[in-house]
C-alpha cells in the first residue's frame, strides 16, 4: 500500500509530497522514543498482570472478583500501538529515507548498473542507530524485522516495476537471486551457537516466499507464463512450493504483473486479447 502511495518514479514524488513530508518530519529517534516507551509499559502491565492472577486465586477464596479482562484488553492495545509504531519506523528507514537509492535508484536502468548492496550499506548505519537507541533485544528485533519485511515489500515493488525505467531480461534472476540472497544474510545474523540474533530464519522464509515466488516467474519465458494463467490448475507444487489455493491465486497475479511489464511477441499478444488468460 505505501509503493502504491509513493511510487516508483519522480512525478509520483511530487504527487504524495505532504506523506514523503510527513516521514522525514519524524526522526528516529522519537520513533524508538515511542517504541520503547510502548514496550515498557506492555512489560510493567505483564508483570502487573501475574501479581494479579495470583491476588486473584486469593480473591476467589474470599467471593470477590478482579476485572481481569482490562489486563488483557490492556495489554492488546498496548501491543498493538508498539506494532504500529514499528511500522512506521520500517516505512520511514525503508520507503522514505531509502527512496533514492532503494525505490528509484536499484536495478535502474538495468540491474548490473545498480545493485542492492549500496541500499545495505546504507541501511546498515541506519539500523547500527536503531540498535543503539532501542533499550531491549525484544523491542530491536521486532523493529528490525518490521524493516525486513518493508525491505522486501520494496524489493518487490522494484522487480515488478511498470515503467520503463527499468529494463528486464530473463537472465537478470541470476543477479536477482544473488542480492535477494544477501539481503536474507544481512537480516538474518546467528551468534556461535546458531541461536538468532536478527530475523529468524522462520520470520525470513514468511517474509521472502512472495518475492522466491516472483524470481520463479521472472526466470520463466512469457509463452509458458501465458499458458498457465489461461489453466491455473496446471500450475504445480512444483512452482508454488504447495498445494494451496492462495498460493496458486498468487503465482497467477503475479504472472499477470510480469506479462504486463514485457512487451515480447506473447506478451504483447496476451495483453491485447479481449478476455485476460486468453492463449494466443
Amino acid at each position: 500500500a505505501v509503493v502504491e502511495k509513493i511510487g516508483l518514479d519522480s512525478a509520483a514524488q511530487r504527487r504524495f509530497a505532504a506523506l514523503l513530508e510527513e516521514l522525514h518530519a519524524h526522526d528516529v529517534d522519537s520513533l524508538c522514543v515511542r517504541a520503547a516507551s510502548a514496550a515498557f509499559v506492555r512489560d510493567s502491565l505483564g508483570g502487573r498482570h501475574g501479581l494479579l492472577a495470583r491476588l486473584r486465586d486469593a480473591a476467589e477464596h474470599a467471593r470477590c472478583a478482579l476485572p481481569m479482562e482490562h489486563f488483557a484488553a490492556a495489554r492488546s492495545c498496548l501491543d498493538e500501538a508498539f506494532e504500529h509504531v514499528c511500522d512506521y519506523i520500517s516505512v520511514k528507514v525503508v520507503f522514505g529515507d531509502l527512496r533514492a537509492s532503494l525505490l528509484l535508484g536499484l536495478y535502474a536502468p538495468s540491474p548490473h548498473a545498480a545493485r542492492i548492496s549500496a541500499p545495505l550499506r546504507t541501511l546498515d548505519g541506519t539500523l547500527g542507530a536503531l540498535h543503539r537507541m532501542l533499550p531491549t533485544e525484544w523491542t530491536r528485533r521486532r523493529v528490525l524485522f518490521h524493516v525486513f519485511r518493508a525491505t522486501c515489500a520494496a524489493f518487490e515493488a522494484v522487480l515488478l516495476d511498470p515503467s520503463s525505467v527499468r529494463d528486464y531480461a530473463l537472465d537478470d534472476v541470476t543477479v536477482f537471486s544473488h542480492d535477494l540472497r544477501l539481503m536474507q544474510d544481512f537480516f538474518v545474523a546467528e551468534n556461535e551457537v546458531g541461536e538468532p540474533q536478527g530475523v529468524t530464519h522462520v520470520e525470513a522464509e514468511e517474509c521472502l516466499a512472495s518475492l522466491k515466488l516472483l524470481l520463479g516467474i521472472l526466470d520463466t519465458r512469457s509463452e509458458v507464463l501465458v499458458e498457465l494463467i489461461a489453466r491455473p490448475a496446471s500450475i504445480s507444487t512444483t512452482l508454488v512450493g504447495h498445494q494451496n489455493f492462495r498460493q496458486h491465486e498468487l503465482y497467477v497475479l503475479l504472472a499477470g504483473k510480469v506479462l504486463s511489464k514485457r512487451t515480447d511477441s506473447a506478451a504483447r499478444s496476451w495483453k491485447a486479447a479481449p478476455v485476460r488468460g486468453a492463449v494466443s
